[in-house]
């Protein structure tokens, strides 16, 4: 968890240009050790620990989880021929939209333009759960198949 931790700090670090300063977490193991601990400590990354199982100590995390996951049951319901299992997916989708779409809690911008200050493109999107035709390149095809496929589309690359 300590390697995954520090490429995402990171990423972070390096497209933003600022440090991160502190890190909130529940009581679970896989952040709460003493190496985890002396790793905060050498960057000087405030440690703060929330109870275990207790969602309400993070109300903006837990209402964003909830708000993310009722946009999937609703796409997931609109499009019957997107199965469920396609969840995941289509959750990826839901995040790629809402990191684009203005919000409030950064002053009405979207929260990509926040991070890097480029206004997002919106060109690139489509309907979930709409019929398109992907290419099918030619070492997948014989000399007379067809040279592109129909695709559901489920979500961004």
């Amino acid at each position: 968890m300590l390697g995954v931790f520090n490429s995402f700090k990171e990423l972070v670090e390096t497209q933003s240009g600022l440090s991160l300063k502190s890190l909130r977490i529940d009581n679970k193991r896989e952040c709460s050790s003493a190496k985890f601990d002396g790793f905060c400590a050498d960057f000087r990354m405030q440690h703060q620990y929330t109870v275990s199982y207790f969602p309400q100590w993070n109300e903006v995390v837990e209402r964003k989880n909830i708000t993310i996951m009722e946009m999937v049951r609703c796409l997931l319901a609109e499009k019957k021929v997107v199965p469920k299992y396609f969840w995941a997916k289509t959750t990826n989708t839901v995040v790629h939209l809402l990191n684009k779409l203005p919000t409030i809690a950064v002053k009405d911008i979207s929260p990509i333009e926040a991070w890097n200050g480029t206004r997002p493109t919106l060109k690139h999107l489509r309907v979930f759960g709409c019929i398109f035709y992907a290419h099918v390149p030619k070492m997948r095809r014989g000399k007379l198949d067809e040279k592109v496929e129909e695709v559901v589309f489920i979500r961004y690359i």
